[in-house]
């Protein structure tokens, strides 16, 4: 509820241009417009989806399981960065996504090595492999501790 509120929120403000051009980016998209079942973001990232652009808010949706983010999300997605996949389901949603992948494409996919990238769409006119550099930055993506286990100070509780 939180995060169809915050998109709702963003995709007025927008639209009445009282904000500047954004791209809102939903990590774990399946979480927040799943392809089975429904949540309260599903409609608005939709809508986002097919009309945001023209407000100049965009929607980038990042996901290991594209089988499981509704198609309709899936299919207004102009660029695609395609990393190894080997899933048969999340195959077969990439190959009905991407206009003009191939059979020999789909088999690419799940070919690639780890740290390339297949990007289609947008200005592109024919898939093009990449290479993603690794991470410069440090890590932030693990755990914080907030209460230490009895283990880490000698101590029993």
């Amino acid at each position: 509820m939180v995060v169809n509120r915050i998109c709702t929120y963003l995709f007025e403000l927008r639209k009445q241009d009282k904000i500047p051009p954004l791209m809102l980016v939903a990590e774990e998209a399946h979480n927040f417009c799943p392809q089975q079942g429904q949540v309260a973001s599903s409609k608005i990232f939709r809508t986002i989806a097919s009309e945001g652009r023209k407000f100049g808010l965009g929607l980038c949706v990042v996901t290991q399981r594209p089988a499981k983010v509704d198609k309709n999300v899936l299919s207004q997605c102009n660029t695609q960065v395609i990393l190894k996949v080997t899933n048969p389901n999340d195959l077969k949603a990439i190959t009905a996504s991407v206009e003009g992948l191939t059979s020999g494409m789909t088999d690419e996919i799940q070919r690639l090595p780890i740290g390339t990238a297949i990007i289609t769409g947008g200005k592109i006119t024919m898939p093009l492999f990449v290479e993603i550099r690794p991470r410069e930055t440090r890590h932030g993506g693990e755990s914080v501790t907030i209460v230490e286990r009895s283990s880490e100070k000698g101590l029993a509780y």
